[in-house]
């Protein structure tokens, strides 16, 4: 069992980490599984001491509905007969689960995992303190564009000035964690780079991680989307189009563009995105703004009953 580089795509929701991985993926030596939400507590809630630790652990994954949407199996018999004692640890773990989904959909002989959570970057020095040589991608999008997207998924932001806040965090995390690695394991793209400019990008992308590129492993079918997630990836596999990029200036009100630009003062500007309305200066009441907030309030909770009932689905499938 050869050793496997993970490479963690991170950043905002919506900021186009499948795409990337999708676009890598058809490569021979890269392996894109689903998002992999279920890791970040296995490694830290999970201590592996004695052979009988695996057991909370298979526990834990078949009660999980981020595991389930791998549609794998854990094999417990197998598990505890291929590895040895001293094998037992979180990468070996996870190994075992790839090379599994590999078996099941790819069956290739791989060198590098490709997992795009986004919360990978949010989380990094767990995953870099747990797997020997990981590198991590953060991709950052125009934050007006994910607020748009954002409200077209279940799960999402209804109101620019909450995804606003959602967005700068999650930028945060991206600008610092950048100054926390060395340059070996850290790079930063954008998502308008990758449309705009898809083959002297990816190039980029590729040399960091450490593969050769050819335009003619890149066509974006790498990626087999889950169908718990089908929808909110409906455009992941299809050819790149320019027209993604500005989406959010027409489905946008004037009103929520002003709102996204206001709340996020220059950082817009810092990451190389120019402002739309850059003389409007809002001045929002107090009943606008508990107006906002009530309504976000209200169509969160439906938001989150919509998710739970997906969710169950899941489990109970």
């Amino acid at each position: 069992m050869g050793k496997v580089v993970p490479v963690f795509i991170g950043g905002c929701p919506r900021s186009g980490t499948t795409m990337l991985a999708s676009l890598l993926g058809k490569h021979h030596s890269i392996l894109v599984t689903p998002e992999s939400q279920f890791k970040e507590k296995l490694i830290n809630s999970f201590p592996i001491r004695h052979k009988e630790d695996l057991i909370n652990i298979i526990n834990y994954l078949e009660k999980n509905f981020r595991f389930n949407i791998w549609d794998i199996a854990v094999n417990r018999d197998e598990l505890y007969e291929n590895l040895q004692l001293t094998q037992y640890n979180h990468q070996t773990i996870i190994r075992y689960l790839l090379d599994e989904y590999n078996k099941a959909n790819e069956v290739k002989n791989y060198r590098y995992w490709i997992d795009h959570t986004p919360e990978n970057i949010k989380n990094a020095i767990s995953l870099y303190n747990h797997f020997d040589n990981c590198k991590f991608i953060h991709i950052v999008r125009d934050g007006r564009a994910i607020a748009n997207s954002l409200k077209k998924v279940s799960w999402g932001g209804n109101s620019t000035m909450f995804t606003s806040k959602y967005w700068m965090e999650h930028i945060a995390y991206g600008l610092a964690l950048e100054k926390f690695l060395p340059n070996s394991s850290f790079m930063q793209t954008r998502y308008e780079d990758i449309i705009l400019r898809p083959n002297e990008e990816l190039h980029r992308i590729c040399s960091f991680i450490g593969i050769e590129y050819d335009e003619r492993d890149f066509d974006g079918s790498g990626f087999k989307v889950p169908v718990y997630t089908k929808k909110q990836h409906q455009l992941v596999g299809k050819e790149i189009s320019q027209s993604r990029i500005n989406l959010w200036e027409t489905d946008l009100s004037e009103r929520e563009i002003q709102i996204f630009e206001e709340m996020t003062n220059d950082l817009l500007i810092y990451l190389g995105y120019e402002l739309k309305y850059p003389d409007v200066s809002l001045d929002l009441s107090l009943n606008q703004k508990l107006a906002i907030y009530a309504k976000e309030f209200i169509l969160r909770g439906i938001d989150r009953f919509k998710h739970s009932r997906r969710k169950r689905k899941v489990n109970n499938s």
